[in-house]
C-alpha cells in the first residue's frame, strides 16, 4: 500500500512534496472486494506467522521462485514489520486511488504494470488527472516493476528525477 499512501498523501499536503513515484499502486481504479476486517485479520495472520521463522524458512516457503537476493528482501520486511501494521489493511484507502490524482501538484510518475490495451486506455485516461504528471506501463512488468523489468523502471526513474 504504499504508492497508494504517498499519493493520498501528496493529495492531502500539497506542499509536502517536490515529486513522488507511485510503482504500481493499488487499488488504482477500485477498492478491494473483501471485507476490511477481513483483510485485517489476514495481514495479521501473515505476520504473526512470520514472526516465528527465520529468513532462510520464509524465503523457502514464500519466495522460492525469486531470486536469492530479493526474496531475502522480502523476508527481511517480514520479520521487521510490526504486526501492528495489519491495521492499515482495516483502514484501507478512503475510495480509489484515481479520486486522489486531481489533487496531486507536485510533478508525479507512476509506474504500472504490463497490461492489455483495455486496462492501458483505463490507466492513461485516469492519469489525464494527474497534472503534472505521467503514467508509463513499464514493458515486461508485473507487479514487482523493478523486479520483473528493472532496465526499463530504472530508466524512467532517471529521467524523472532530472527533471524534477
Amino acid at each position: 500500500m504504499g504508492a497508494g499512501t504517498v499519493a493520498w498523501t501528496a493529495a492531502r499536503r500539497p506542499t509536502l512534496a517536490k515529486g513522488v513515484v507511485l510503482v504500481e499502486p493499488d487499488c488504482f481504479h477500485r477498492l478491494p472486494e473483501a471485507d476490511p476486517d477481513e483483510l485485517f485479520e489476514q495481514s495479521r495472520t501473515a505476520l504473526n506467522r512470520a514472526s516465528d521463522r527465520t529468513v532462510e524458512e520464509i524465503v523457502e516457503e514464500e519466495y522460492s521462485e525469486l531470486d536469492a537476493t530479493h526474496a531475502r528482501r522480502l523476508a527481511t520486511g517480514h520479520l521487521e514489520s510490526d504486526p501492528a501494521i495489519a491495521e492499515l489493511a482495516r483502514q484501507g484507502y478512503p475510495s480509489p486511488l484515481v479520486d486522489a490524482l486531481p489533487d496531486v501538484s507536485c510533478r508525479s510518475l507512476v509506474l504500472r504494470s504490463d497490461v492489455d490495451v483495455d486496462q492501458r486506455v483505463a490507466d492513461l485516461n485516469a492519469a489525464d488527472s494527474l497534472l503534472p504528471g505521467r503514467l508509463v506501463h513499464v514493458p515486461n512488468a508485473g507487479h514487482y516493476v523493478f523486479r520483473d523489468s528493472y532496465d526499463a523502471a530504472y530508466k524512467e526513474l532517471q529521467t524523472f528525477l532530472r527533471r524534477l
